[in-house]
């Protein structure tokens, strides 16, 4: 779906403030997300309830953050496919088509064996779906976490901190930074105390 960012045939040139709306503005968003009340409720007071509150700010923000970064590159005259995004018919029905496959198979699986744990007092449950349509729900945070993050990141990210000149490695280094507050606010739960073996994963909680 993406080229390696290691091909410098695709690196872009933004101007400076562009990159820094997405390399540290977005961030910025994420963090404040953090503070607000469903962000609370879920991860600090471990309530259910507010699942799909939670979730679903985590998906506008990934969301708004592509529009950004198309935006961003339609008026500088850029192209998706100058940050790597290949979305011919076979990759973009592969790229849609495999989690929905996936997870419509492991949410059957876990209908057929009769289990249901329902939500619980655990840190690492209370924040996975507990009910058909919550799991129905986690096949699409799955998709938008992946393709989200890895064209903000990997793909606008990197290409651009190479259009200025810098080196691939440092480039990488420090979209992977910028990258850090996304994941630690909604996909990895050991950051607030959680055990690391608790790490959530979608096949896990699927599952």
């Amino acid at each position: 779906m993406f080229k390696r960012e290691t091909d410098s045939t695709f690196m872009i040139t933004l101007p400076l403030w562009k990159v820094m709306l997405v390399l540290v503005g977005l961030p910025a968003f994420y963090i404040a997300n953090s503070l607000m009340p469903w962000s609370i409720g879920l991860l600090r007071r471990h309530d259910h309830a507010f699942f799909l509150q939670f979730w679903t700010s985590i998906a506008i923000l990934h969301w708004g953050s592509v529009a950004l970064v198309v935006v961003l590159l339609k008026r500088s005259g850029r192209r998706l496919a100058e940050i790597g995004l290949d979305l011919s018919p076979l990759r973009a029905t592969a790229m849609v088509g495999n989690p929905v496959v996936v997870g419509m198979a492991l949410i059957v699986l876990r209908e057929v064996s009769g289990v249901n744990h329902g939500p619980t007092s655990e840190p690492s449950a209370v924040v996975s779906p507990a009910t058909m349509g919550e799991r129905v729900f986690w096949i699409f945070m799955s998709f938008t976490a992946g393709f989200c993050e890895e064209l903000i990141y990997r793909g606008f990210g990197i290409r651009a901190l190479q259009g200025r000149n810098m080196s691939t490695w440092l480039a990488v280094g420090l979209a992977t930074l910028a990258r850090r507050p996304a994941r630690w606010t909604c996909c990895a739960p050991e950051a607030r105390g959680y055990r690391s073996r608790d790490r959530l994963t979608p096949g896990k909680t699927l599952q």
